[in-house]
């Protein structure tokens, strides 16, 4: 029993044993480890943003599809550019994308500036993207001031390239959307004047009207910071209300009601009929499999904050939750690919960082022996992390015989009168005869008439059989998978094996993998001397 006279020799007997060099000390071989452990990942991390730099660049100079869909986006731009509507009735001749139009409009700009082409597409993408990298920096370490912590979120995202469909550089909607919602955060977070809420309440309407997810993810950001500060929620909600409702309001009246089918209506009941029995896979492939270990740290994250202050907790659990489920609701539809995971990733790997933080900030109370085996396992764990997510680059680079079998392609192409029907790769192999190929995508005609209304099916199949019936096309090329109206395309021209010099040259890289594989040539007269 310790009594107030032999007490005072509790510290002598424990105090030293405590405070021993050999137990509080780390070695200098830990140390070291713990150092080396640091930069490797900090190296790695600029390394993946390095990479993604080096590819966006070889791969925005390919003229032909990455991805099947970006001739039709090259198309959409191509009607901005001469005036015509893209809300219209579907036919033959066009059929626009389900989203709203703001990176249409963004690319048009571009083309003026820079030609019509597809690399002027993805140069807008190969921008955002860029500006999203920069955007999770300052806001990861506006946050914590850490610069290692908001280098390895950004170097994290960067190596989300592949599990995200290898989509930044893509010229597709994705990157722009995910942009303008990314630096709206930014300024929500930072900045409460009533000139930034504003700014940022017309970053979110852009965002919506570039992809219609980004009204989900806008919600409960809204959320999030109506906790914080109801005014400011207030202030971005009329923004929002005005400059995206009128928007929505102003582009249905001039489509003459087209727009809300296509934007609203049509991706409805597409989704309703297709959506995947197995719901859970999208925490359990997409999300916990590769991301795992940064999804553990992004708890962490956001633990750390709330413990920090309850209201920034919440803000960041809804923003979070808000992208993650901007990225679900889609994911789970059968059809969806991969670069619907792309919020989810960015909201993960800014929670990451602000995570790693947190940890290692709670680890300097501890002993300096404690903290440092600690360091060594965070810093191993983000080791682990950044090799979960290797790709192959050479993979996600067309080849030399790509290239020569595109021109190849085209060279014969150029060389047939009239008009010509290429429905897998609108606008990309045949950029310099825009009129004479024009199109609907196959996969725009394919959603109509899987599960479009009756008045659309109904109106492109007329079409369709119209087309046929005079001849309209003198060529068509079609890939592996044909269509429906194949066997009326076999019996009205004559079907030809498209020789392309070579069986894995001009496949797609990403999205659906898919090539042209025939050609379907008018028949020759046979009525005639």
């Amino acid at each position: 029993m310790i009594t107030p006279e032999n007490s005072t020799e509790l510290p002598s007997v424990v105090i030293p044993h405590v405070n021993s060099p050999d137990h509080l000390t780390p070695s200098r071989g830990l140390t070291r480890l713990a150092g080396l452990l640091k930069y490797g990942a900090l190296l790695i991390a600029f390394a993946y943003i390095g990479l993604y730099l080096v590819l966006a660049w070889l791969r925005a100079r390919y003229p032909f599809d990455l991805e099947w869909m970006e001739g039709g986006s090259v198309e959409h731009v191509r009607r901005l550019l001469v005036g015509q509507q893209l809300y219209v009735a579907p036919s033959l001749d066009f059929i626009p994308y389900p989203y709203p139009p703001f990176y249409y409009y963004v690319s048009a700009v571009a083309a003026r500036l820079f030609g019509l082409t597809v690399g002027t597409l993805r140069l807008v993408s190969i921008t955002a993207s860029l500006i999203s990298f920069s955007t999770m920096f300052f806001l990861v370490k506006r946050e914590t001031n850490d610069v290692f912590a908001a280098s390895m979120a950004t170097g994290l995202f960067a190596a989300t390239f592949r599990i995200g469909g290898a989509w930044f550089d893509i010229a597709r909607v994705d990157s722009l959307f995910l942009m303008l919602m990314l630096v709206g955060l930014y300024i929500v977070r930072f900045h409460g004047t009533y000139p930034a809420l504003v700014s940022a309440g017309l970053l979110f309407s852009l965002a919506i009207l570039t992809k219609q997810t980004a009204l989900v993810m806008t919600s409960a950001l809204i959320c999030g910071l109506a906790i914080m500060d109801l005014r400011k929620a207030l202030i971005v909600v009329v923004v929002v209300g005005v400059a995206a409702g009128g928007a929505t309001l102003a582009a249905q009246d001039a489509s003459g009601g087209w727009y809300k089918y296509y934007v609203f209506d049509h991706p409805r009941q597409f989704a309703l009929k297709i959506v995947r029995s197995n719901i859970a896979s999208f925490w359990s492939e997409d999300m916990l499999s590769h991301l795992g270990i940064a999804f553990g740290l992004a708890v962490a994250g956001i633990a750390g904050v709330a413990a920090l202050s309850r209201r920034r907790g919440l803000f960041y659990f809804l923003v979070t939750s808000g992208m993650l489920l901007g990225a679900w609701l889609p994911r789970i539809q059968s059809a969806a690919y991969e670069n619907t995971l792309m919020p989810a990733h960015a909201a993960i790997c800014i929670s990451c960082g602000i995570g790693l933080h947190q940890v290692m900030r709670y680890s300097r109370r501890w002993p300096r022996h404690d903290g440092v085996v600690v360091a060594v396992a965070v810093y191993s764990l983000c080791l682990l992390q950044f090799g979960a997510l290797y790709y192959s680059p050479r993979k996600q680079i067309p080849t030399d015989r790509d290239v020569s079998a595109g021109r190849a392609l085209v060279s014969r192409l150029e060389q047939i009168e009239g008009r010509l029907y290429m429905p897998y790769h609108v606008g990309c192999y045949v950029p310099e005869l825009f009129e004479r190929c024009r199109s609907a995508h196959q996969m725009t005609m394919q959603d109509i008439f899987r599960y479009g209304s009756d008045e659309a099916r109904m109106s492109l199949e007329a079409d369709y059989r119209k087309a046929l019936e005079e001849g309209r096309y003198s060529t068509v090329v079609m890939d592996v998978a044909g269509n429906s109206f194949q066997p009326e395309f076999e019996r009205r021209y004559e079907k030809q094996q498209l020789e392309l010099g070579d069986p894995f040259a001009l496949w797609t890289l990403t999205g659906y993998r898919t090539r042209p594989a025939f050609i379907f040539l008018t028949k020759p007269n046979r009525g005639e001397p």
